[in-house]
């Protein structure tokens, strides 16, 4: 609910409950907002301006995302800053959500996939066969290793590597095709 009115101080009180819960300085939640240091610096001032609505639901998925457990705190700072809940067909935008979840298992060690598993997402969940080209290497991998005597943990580790190094084929590619769609890159 996008409303005109938004309360200054309760917005700075719940900003710095969050950070204090957190261990989030006022960078950590410019970049959550998809915004700089400046700007969390301009809602947590004396006098603060009220976050932009698309900059205090990227900040609200990005923590919820990340800190579960300030959910309330969250809810508070929506509520300050004049945006009580989500409208419907307001929540982030996917690639928001995408950045925030990279960024969360990067922070933490961590692939997205294990990122994903943690919070509930099935295996069966993260296949994707239909969006990438048949790998015959994995085929002849997978049958090699089957008639083998190898250990399930060596077996698993050998799969493992091949998919790393294919995923960052695939990131490759994926980082190639973007940069051609960048006006003056190469």
């Amino acid at each position: 609910m996008h409303t005109t009115e938004w309360d200054r101080d309760s917005l700075r009180r719940a900003l710095i409950a969050i950070m204090t819960a957190t261990d989030l300085n006022q960078s950590d939640l410019g970049e959550m907002a998809g915004r700089d240091r400046t700007a969390a610096n301009r809602w947590l001032s004396e006098k603060p301006t009220r976050p932009g609505h698309d900059a205090a639901m990227r900040l609200a998925t990005a923590l919820r995302a990340r800190h579960p457990e300030v959910g309330d705190l969250v809810d508070d700072f929506l509520r300050a800053a004049g945006y009580a809940s989500p409208a419907p067909g307001d929540q982030a935008a996917p690639d928001a959500v995408v950045s925030t979840v990279r960024a969360t298992a990067r922070a933490e060690g961590k692939s997205v996939g294990e990122l994903l598993m943690e919070h509930g997402v099935s295996v069966d969940e993260l296949l994707v066969p239909d969006a990438l080209p048949p790998d015959s290497v994995l085929q002849q991998i997978l049958a090699e290793i089957e008639v083998s005597d190898l250990s399930e943990e060596a077996k698993i580790a050998i799969i493992r590597m091949h998919l790393k190094i294919r995923a960052g084929h695939i990131e490759q590619a994926r980082k190639d095709a973007e940069n051609r769609r960048r006006p003056g890159k190469g």
